[in-house]
């Protein structure tokens, strides 16, 4: 992904610890007090009758006055009503891995209880009161956990750990608070290439034959091995593998009927996957489809398995632009809703928008369009509808009612009032440019400082970071206004964010924030 730079940002911790102290704090107070000027219609409440038919939304005009407007969705007709707005449903929540089976160290009939004793994994009859042990801690590895059974109550899943003690590096302290001299201590820093405490699956039965332990031919370098799901057969298991370096990212089933072992699903890279960026993995049909996201043909796009044959049944969604997050899956249906960016060549490739795609046919349905940042929409109980919420850094908030089938807009509910806000501010200005190659667009925005003057000449403030870690400037939607930089999440004020920005700015200085689109060292001068 593009390094996103913030340029200008730190200069406002930096300047309050001078001299000066006192009179910026006027300074930037007096212009954190003009973000609370009122933004009309910044924020509206809305929602749905039971049936679906009407729709309801309270604005607000000029004055002052709260208007509930009521709309036919049948006949596209609109009234004044005295009538409260009803409420919103409950979004529903999304679990990423179905995982039939449960968590309990007795089984749900009540037959069966796993205890680890002294480092040995006993199965107790709870009706016949005998035990037997089915395996036994060693140099390998310690037993522990909670069993997970399958949905049968036939097999179980126990963690095998082989503990490690990390590495110590030792720190001076040079100047202790309880002593003159300066003093040692260590801290646990394990280094690359270091052996690691991983651990790693193993399947019992309640019948009493071999457990199965996990091949470490599958996966000879871990980092990371979670997330295990039995499927619904109860007779096979999955889990993740992550390779330490990022260069391998698995799905591998371990069969407990016929004691195999495979890796379905394998995501491998010569430079790096961003697996706890961008991974995605849910489960369909007791684990016999699987959504999975991944970045292989140059784009992160969502991708449906058969979960069976560890096979590709369709790339969902394809395209220069990419899948961000998968927000909601409806089996019931077979949609997946996503946030994606980079939709639209001639917009801000920043800017999140949202597709329902349709998993039998891999219809990607565009929800959002206008040019801006959009925030999730807000769906009806039915899903038949939604809002959508967007802006710009340059523009306030718009709620748009649209239809979910097409993504067809029925009608905009509220375009924010700025003008008051604008008589005592000049907002900031999106730009872009060429990097200095020619070849990849910079995306930025110019924050003007008080009593702008556009003869004037303004000292510019740069900061570059040139880190591993992505940041991003203020390229400011509907909602997380400033996400990943130095300020915090300014929630879904619009005025807000307007008041934290121009603080940067009040200092006379021109502030350029700055996304750089390839290079980590770009400047202002680079771009010409």
């Amino acid at each position: 992904m593009r390094f996103l730079i913030i340029a200008g940002v730190l200069m406002l911790p930096v300047a309050a610890k001078h001299q000066g102290t006192k009179e910026f704090e006027q300074i930037t107070g007096a212009a954190y007090s003009k973000s609370r000027i009122k933004v009309l219609n910044e924020k509206i409440s809305y929602g749905w009758s039971a049936d679906e038919k009407q729709f309801f939304y309270q604005t607000e005009d000029a004055q002052g006055k709260v208007i509930v407007t009521r709309l036919d969705l049948t006949t596209n007709q609109e009234s004044v009503v005295q009538k409260a707005v009803p409420k919103l449903p409950e979004e529903p929540r999304d679990r990423q891995i179905g995982r039939p089976g449960y968590e309990n160290n007795r089984t749900s009939d009540g037959k069966w209880e796993v205890i680890l004793r002294e480092g040995e994994v006993v199965l107790k009859d709870l009706k016949a009161g005998t035990e037997k042990v089915l395996a036994k801690s060693d140099q390998a590895g310690v037993f522990r956990g909670v069993a997970y059974w399958s949905p049968d109550s036939r097999f179980f899943q126990l963690w095998k750990a082989k503990e490690v003690a990390p590495r110590k590096v030792t720190y001076v302290r040079s100047s202790p608070e309880k002593q003159l001299q300066p003093e040692t201590f260590t801290v646990d820093y394990t280094k690359p290439g270091d052996e690691i405490t991983v651990s790693v699956p193993w399947i019992f039965a309640v019948d009493g034959s071999a457990p199965l332990a996990t091949d470490p031919t599958l996966i000879p370098n871990p980092f990371s091995v979670n997330h295990v799901a039995w499927r619904g057969d109860s007779q096979r298991l999955t889990y993740e593998y992550i390779e330490r370096g990022f260069g391998k990212y698995y799905v591998v089933e371990m069969n407990a009927v016929n004691q195999s072992q495979r890796v379905l699903i394998g995501e491998e890279s010569k430079t790096f996957i961003y697996v706890y960026g961008y991974g995605y993995r849910r489960d369909l049909k007791g684990g016999d489809e699987i959504l999975w996201l991944s970045e292989r043909d140059g784009w992160n796009h969502l991708y449906l398995y058969d979960g069976i044959t560890g096979k590709v049944k369709k790339q969902l969604t394809k395209g220069e632009w990419l899948v961000k997050k998968v927000l909601h899956v409806d089996e019931k249906n077979r949609t997946a809703l996503v946030e994606a960016c980079g939709c639209y060549p001639h917009q801000d490739p920043y800017f999140e928008h949202y597709v329902m795609v349709h998993l039998d046919s891999g219809k990607a349905v565009p929800l959002t369009s206008a040019d801006g940042a959009h925030e999730r929409p807000v769906f009806s109980a039915q899903r038949n509808y939604y809002v959508c919420r967007w802006s710009r850094i340059d523009s306030p908030p718009v709620y748009e009612l649209r239809r979910t089938a097409d993504g067809k807009l029925l009608k905009t509910l509220a375009v924010a009032d700025a003008t008051e806000f604008k008589k005592q501010w000049q907002l900031p200005v999106p730009f872009a440019a060429k990097d200095r190659d020619g070849m990849f667009d910079v995306f930025g925005t110019i924050i003007f400082p008080p009593e702008y003057e556009p003869a004037k000449k303004y000292p510019v403030v740069e900061y570059i970071y040139a880190g591993h870690r992505m940041l991003s400037c203020a390229r400011i939607g509907a909602h997380g206004w400033l996400r990943k930089v130095s300020w915090r999440h300014m929630g879904s004020s619009w005025c807000r964010l307007m008041g934290e920005v121009r603080r940067i700015a009040a200092r006379s200085f021109m502030t350029n924030v700055i996304r750089i689109s390839r290079t980590r060292d770009s400047s202002i001068a680079s771009l010409g």
